[in-house]
């Protein structure tokens, strides 16, 4: 199911006039999420160390950007 709203919520941001590249986080030991935005053409850039502190522990994120300038319209 996460696979598909992907899917829908690229297509839409494809067809959005002007829109570059698409960045997102994820944090790095989500394997599952980062596998699909990869799967999807997003390529990792950055890793921020300790980005996040929740309940006493500190996650690192990965920073994935997706370029659209040179992909062909639908």
């Amino acid at each position: 199911m996460r696979a598909v709203l992907l899917d829908r919520a690229l297509s839409h941001l494809r067809h959005l006039d002007g829109l570059r590249q698409i960045i997102l986080t994820v944090t790095a030991s989500n394997l599952a999420a980062s596998s699909l935005y990869k799967s999807r053409g997003f390529e990792v850039f950055g890793l921020e160390c300790d980005a996040l502190f929740i309940n006493g522990n500190y996650f690192d994120e990965e920073h994935l950007v997706l370029r659209l300038v040179g992909e062909k319209s639908d």
